[in-house]
């Protein structure tokens, strides 16, 4: 199972992702994202560099 399904970044194609209780996938963007913050704790850093 990829971490990006686990954190709500990804929707499943099928089945379901039960995090917490949670459906994840049923959630909407905004749930989503706070359920990232509030159960999951990590976020995404998109094309970053490091100099």
């Amino acid at each position: 199972m990829s971490l990006n399904l686990i954190g709500g970044l990804d929707r499943p194609d099928a089945g379901k992702v039960v995090v917490a209780r949670t459906d994840v996938g049923r959630l909407n963007d905004d749930e989503r994202s706070d359920f990232r913050v509030e159960t999951i704790g990590f976020f995404r850093i998109a094309n970053a560099e490091v100099a």
